[in-house]
């Protein structure tokens, strides 16, 4: 590959229209996959959601709130367990600025459609970036972007299958490799770039916020090692007047490295992430949703959201069943393509193996040559992307059904609880290894042969990888069309004669709550009547706390009576008689969910203000 002026010329000059190409493709991806959500003003198909129906009630309920502090703060939404968009999952880079045009916007408004399709768009022009600014050819850039967008650990955090929109923003993982590999010259710069990344990581989801601080810390602690070192390595004189000279020198720079974490901490703090109860914070479950050692390798799941005949990824492989089911959460199967391309990598190094292939002979944007496998500059981003592969397998390691324990987990001790979906931690380090072999094929073959390898290998991981599109888009589809046919898919919906009740009411509270799917049709009348509601699902509260926040009601029942003022929905069938037998109350069933409340302001209909049951 050449490492003249010309190639230079070419990054400047074509390689943003390369990376612009490359999001854009990637966009029309995701639109052909969720055509039929993006529609803002279309969210009936929500109602045959899991996690994204709990987003998006989030929003509604944070959206019609007057503003506080926290900004993230949900006061009327699970009444009971305090909680924030953070813990809805709402997405707060969204959320928060969209509450400000509230009065302009639609009643009906959901952006997490669209919300994907920009998350695809910057998967693909930030990978194509990051591939023309270590070198990689600009044809090779856009092959790498298209494979990167595509890969099932983005394809199954989507809308139809897990339900993670904000997880599906894999260019904050691909810009802390940038800002790794391409800012050991500009620290200043690259501390601000850093900051900014943060910002936005800790906005969108903190599980890729916790992936880029990791970046973040063993990038800044390895420029302030070399810093330190120089001062100690210099001569003529002494260390302690060096060392003075290089803290007065760097205080910009030491100041940035507390600044940082500081401001993040203050940003956090105004997106709600402390505004919980503060036995809701840690949720358990670490070790469980963890990775096995081969995930790049193996297609097949028990996860829940795949049906009985399709449980592999891939048309070609069947691979073999994961050690414990919650390793869906771990499950990064590369595809055939990709495969192809590591075994191309295999096979022309072999033939290469007289040249000094630790050296990747490409310039990037900023002049100087990146040396993958031995460079001091990619030292980092090893470290950062191991470490957090280690923190997914959570202590041992696992091959099929068999696992080896080595209790290493005992040093992520703090972090355990707040990130049990551990097995989400090996994105980085599959992302890297991408780059390097993106980086070492172009080093080992030329044009004539990388760019059909390429091409070859884009149709092998379509054609892998066919099921899996056929499957999300269908479900997407069907779910689609069944709002279509059925816009308020759940009977209470449809229950006009209730509309009075809602209207004349000020909160729903749910009780024992035990099965919190039974209420999910009231969370969206809540939202709909401007209702506050005691209990939600949240991403941080267990059975244990729920049962403790409506303890009070169950208590208040068995003494045969119950606050006024409320509508109750009570998803008991011993306790939904009991409570149908209290004097001048209303009750119906709907759904097991018995609601009941004091027809004061319900004077007629075909609920009676007698205690009696109406059963739809």
């Amino acid at each position: 590959m050449k490492t003249t002026g010309t190639w230079r010329w070419w990054y400047e000059k074509h390689g943003a229209i390369t990376a612009v190409g490359a999001g854009i493709l990637s966009a029309l991806l995701a639109v052909y996959f969720y055509r039929g959500m993006l529609d803002p003003r279309d969210a009936d198909w929500l109602l045959h959601e899991g996690d994204s129906f709990q987003h998006y009630i989030g929003w509604q309920f944070f959206r019609q709130e007057p503003w506080g502090w926290p900004l993230g703060a949900v006061k009327t939404l699970a009444t009971e367990l305090s909680t924030s968009i953070v813990y809805t999952d709402s997405i707060p880079l969204y959320a928060i600025p969209l509450k400000l045009f509230h009065h302009w916007l639609p009643d009906t408004f959901q952006y997490l459609g669209l919300a994907i399709v920009i998350n695809y768009c910057l998967n693909g022009l930030v990978a194509c970036r990051l591939l023309l600014s270590v070198g990689v050819p600009a044809y090779a850039a856009l092959a790498g972007a298209l494979l990167i967008s595509s890969l099932p650990i983005v394809i199954l955090r989507g809308i139809g299958i897990q339900g993670h929109e904000a997880l599906t923003a894999h260019w904050i993982i691909l810009i802390a490799i940038e800002l790794t590999l391409t800012t050991e010259k500009q620290r200043l710069k690259g501390a601000v770039c850093w900051l900014l990344l943060l910002t936005v990581a800790v906005l969108m989801h903190f599980y890729l916020f916790f992936m880029a601080g990791v970046f973040w810390a063993v990038w800044w602690l390895s420029i302030s090692y070399r810093v330190v070192k120089g001062a100690i390595d210099a001569r003529g004189k002494p260390v302690r007047q060096h060392m003075m000279s290089v803290l007065y020198s760097y205080q910009a720079w030491w100041l940035m490295g507390v600044a940082t974490p500081c401001i993040i901490l203050v940003v956090m703090w105004g997106a709600g992430y402390f505004h919980l109860d503060s036995q809701s914070a840690a949720s358990g479950g670490y070790g469980f949703y963890s990775a096995e050692l081969l995930t790049f390798f193996n297609p097949r799941s028990s996860a829940w959201f795949f049906n009985d005949n399709f449980t592999s990824l891939s048309v070609l492989f069947p691979g073999w069943q994961p050690a414990k089911e919650g390793q869906y959460e771990g499950m990064a199967y590369v595809g055939a393509g990709v495969l192809l391309l590591w075994l191309a990598l295999i096979v022309s190094t072999w033939f290469n193996r007289g040249v000094n292939l630790a050296s990747v002979n490409a310039v990037n944007n900023d002049g100087y040559h990146q040396e993958a496998l031995v460079d001091h500059r990619w030292l980092p981003a090893w470290i950062a992307s191991v470490g957090l592969f280690a923190f997914a397998m959570a202590g041992e390691v696992s091959i099929g059904q068999g696992s080896i324990p080595l209790y290493y987990d005992m040093l992520f001790e703090p972090f355990k609880d707040y990130l049990r979906s551990s097995g989400r931690m090996v994105w980085p380090l599959l992302y890297l290894l991408l780059v390097i072999t993106f980086i070492q094929l172009a080093q080992n073959m030329r044009a004539c042969w990388l760019l059909p390898l390429l091409v070859l290998a884009m149709v092998v991981q379509r054609e892998d990888l066919r099921e899996l599109y056929s499957f999300m888009r269908n479900k997407v589809k069907n779910q689609v069309e069944a709002s279509r046919v059925d816009p308020r898919a759940y009977d209470v919906l449809k229950d006009d004669e209730l509309s009075q009740v809602w209207a004349s009411h000020d909160s729903l509270v749910a009780f024992p709550a035990h099965d919190l799917d039974a209420i999910k049709p009231y969370l969206w009348l809540a939202a709909e009547y401007h209702l506050s509601i005691n209990v939600a699902y949240l991403a941080r509260a267990n059975q244990q706390i729920i049962d403790a926040a409506t303890q009070t009601y169950r208590r208040h029942l068995a003494q045969g009576e119950l606050p006024e003022g409320h509508v109750y929905l009570i998803t008991d069938h011993e306790l939904s008689q009991q409570a149908c037998r209290l004097a001048s109350w209303a009750c119906v069933t709907h759904e097991n969910v018995t609601i009941l409340w004091q027809p004061v302001a319900v004077s007629s209909g075909r609920y009676s203000p007698l205690s009696s049951q109406a059963t739809q």
